[in-house]
């Protein structure tokens, strides 16, 4: 891991406010705490909207798609054959 840097930065009220509510809640001791895990968490959220945005791009490109109606059909007919029911 790198040596870490000293930045000075300078927070909106309610931004401060959020540090300040998380350090009087016990949650952390120290705001530059807190500022590591919300960039963490940010972070990891950025990673999954990538996964799910490359996921939708593949079955976007994965072929021709199935009117919803179709598939509601299908799975219906499906259960009434698994409960022995007829149509």
């Amino acid at each position: 891991m790198a040596a870490p840097k000293k930045l000075d930065m300078t927070l909106d009220e309610e931004s401060a406010a959020i540090v300040a509510d998380a350090l009087h809640a016990g949650s952390f001791e120290r705001p530059e705490q807190v500022v590591r895990a919300a960039l963490r968490t940010w972070k990891a959220a950025e990673r999954r909207l990538g996964e799910l945005r490359a996921a939708i791009e593949e079955g976007a490109t994965s072929g021709p798609g199935i009117p919803a109606e179709d598939v509601f059909d299908e799975l219906e007919d499906r259960y009434r054959r698994m409960m022995g029911k007829t149509a």
